[in-house]
Parts: structure tokens; sequence; C-alpha cells
């Protein structure tokens, strides 16, 4: 954001409210999931961070990534409860806790890849041909 012009505590007020919005997103699809199709609230789930990342890569104003940070915080907070939900379905209550033990160290790697992998791919190519 800093590289967009807006200033550290602007940068850092778009974080809180994605952090924020994450809170929200636990309790709103841990509800959710236990109120309609567990299908639709994973595929709600799924899409809001698609939508948020879409704004935040078609930035037009400082309203719109709060928007944008809103949205994709949302989405990214629905994944604890129906990750636990998907489990507790799928393989019953007597191997929840070994099925997500297990799926801990399965998603290891993608999540120590996917930052630095975003951040390259994110970075404008000036700064590219300078790291090579």
């Amino acid at each position: 954001m800093k590289d967009l012009g807006f200033s550290a505590t602007n940068a850092a007020f778009i974080l809180s409210m994605a952090t924020g919005a994450g809170v929200l997103g636990k309790l709103v699809f841990g509800w959710l999931v236990d109120t309609v199709n567990p299908k639709l609230a994973v595929l709600a789930c799924s899409l809001l961070p698609i939508v948020g990342a879409a704004l935040l890569m078609n930035l037009e104003s400082y309203s719109v990534l709060i928007v944008a940070a809103l949205i994709y915080g949302l989405g990214m907070g629905g994944v604890v409860p129906l990750q636990g939900t998907i489990v507790a379905k799928v393989f019953g209550r007597l191997s929840f806790g070994r099925v997500l033990g297990l799926l801990r160290p399965a998603m290891l790697p993608v999540q120590i890849i996917g930052v630095p992998l975003a951040g390259w791919v994110l970075t404008p190519p000036e700064i590219t041909t300078f790291l090579i």
C-alpha cells in the first residue's frame, strides 16, 4: 500500500479491517454452516476472498480498498469453522481429532510457499529484474 502512495497508518487500518472482518467471518460462517446447506457456506466462503482479491488488484480509491479488505477478511475468517464442520461431517466424531491433526502437516508446504509466491507474482517487473 505504501508503494501505491498510502500512508503506513492507512495500511495498518486496512489490515485491522481485514482482521476484524475475519473474526466476524468465523462467527457468521459458524452460524451459517449450522443453519443452511454446508455446501452453500463453503461456496460463499470460497468466493468472498476471490472477490476481495479481485477488488484489491483493481484499486481505484481508498474506500474500495476498505471494501476489498472487509470482503476478503470475511471469507478468510470462515475457513476455520468450515474446515472443522467438513471434517466432522465426512469422517465423523470418532476420527475428528486424528483427521484434523493429519490435515495440518499436509497444509504446511502450501502455507510456506504461498506467501513468498504471492509476493513474487505481485512484484512489479522492474524489481523482479533487479532481484534476478
